[in-house]
């Protein structure tokens, strides 16, 4: 396992996207999930802005981009971050 996503941050995501809170192993899966699909171009995004890259902003950053729309995971994790500098002011 490689995600530290929050898991809080992770419930939310899991649930805006099934209408469940799920199992453990089921927010596990889509922690580990959303870790592989956009925690390394969420991390070079929020470095080049100066965003902070601990557990808690990535964790948001990933459920932002999962809730982006379309099917491109660099185009969802840029959107994340851009949502997450206009909620900073940056």
């Amino acid at each position: 396992m490689d995600s530290d996503y929050v898991d809080e941050y992770v419930l939310l995501g899991f649930f805006f996207e099934n209408q469940k809170p799920g199992t453990d192993k089921q927010r596990a899966n889509f922690s580990e999930t959303l870790f592989a699909d956009y925690d390394d171009e969420i991390r070079t995004r929020a470095k080049e802005a100066g965003i902070s890259l601990g557990k808690e902003a990535r964790s948001i950053m990933a459920v932002l981009a999962r809730m982006s729309p379309g099917n491109d995971t660099t185009a969802q994790a840029a959107a994340g971050v851009a949502a997450y500098r206009r909620f900073l002011g940056v």
